[in-house]
């Protein structure tokens, strides 16, 4: 019996229409994770608007981790990346810029769960602070320090949703990417928990920042692009509107 064999098939008697639920949950296979995957095979078809998909290759990772810059807080998983990186030494996952990267883009995709507002002991350290907080934090980890004027318009933060949680949710979500919002909740982070990994953190925040391309794209916008995984995405939202658990 050989064993991947035996997993293929109980995967598509769990995918079967004929039962919510048979070895696993229909969640586990439908869901924002899977869904990123099978769009970001073909990224170079990706209506974006700030930044340019062709510029960014066509490998990627799905599950990466991303160092953060304070030294008592626990590594960030990112949804996907691409881009000039490589796995930083000691970890299984984690990821560091390779010392000539000239591109970088990290995607959090979302159905109908929302963006976490916190982390331990820190309130208002929302998801999306905290990313662009990995993000920054790349530039001052690595074996030698990272040239960002090389990144000019291939530096970038890609958040996927539903176009209906966006509707329902814009006030909310243009506050979280607001630049100027992230830049203060970012320090006032630095002011509440003073634990720098590095210094230069601190000097490459609003630089990075200020080149990072920050880009909410709807799922439908998407599928427009890649209509093969349309069927795909409508069984993503009838399974997982079942456990809606979008925050207020």
């Amino acid at each position: 019996m050989d064993a991947e064999n035996v997993i293929l098939n109980l995967v598509r008697k769990s995918l079967s229409e004929n039962s919510d639920f048979v070895y696993l949950p229909k969640t586990a296979f439908y869901n924002e994770g899977w869904l990123l995957r099978l769009a970001l095979e073909e990224f170079y078809n990706w209506p974006l608007k700030k930044l340019n998909p062709k510029d960014f290759g066509k490998s990627w990772l799905s599950e990466g981790l991303l160092q953060p810059p304070f030294k008592k807080e626990g590594s960030t998983h990112v949804d996907a990346i691409m881009g000039d990186y490589k796995k930083r030494p000691g970890t299984k996952a984690g990821l560091m810029l390779d010392k000539n990267a000239k591109r970088l883009i990290v995607f959090e995709a979302k159905l109908f769960s929302w963006f976490s507002k916190k982390v331990e002991n820190a309130l208002n350290y929302n998801q999306v602070a905290r990313t662009v907080a990995c993000i920054t934090h790349l530039f001052c980890s690595g074996e030698s320090q990272i040239d960002l004027s090389n990144f000019k318009n291939r530096l970038g933060l890609v958040l996927l949703l539903p176009k209906e949680v966006i509707t329902g949710k814009e006030k909310e979500l243009n506050e979280i990417i607001c630049k100027c919002n992230i830049r203060d909740v970012i320090n006032e982070r630095i002011k509440s928990q003073d634990n720098l990994r590095t210094d230069s953190f601190k000097v490459l925040l609003p630089e990075v920042i200020n080149e990072l391309k920050i880009e909410v794209i709807s799922w439908e916008a998407i599928i427009e692009e890649l209509t093969w995984i349309t069927r795909y995405y409508d069984s993503c939202l009838r399974y997982n509107k079942k456990t809606k658990t979008m925050a207020n």
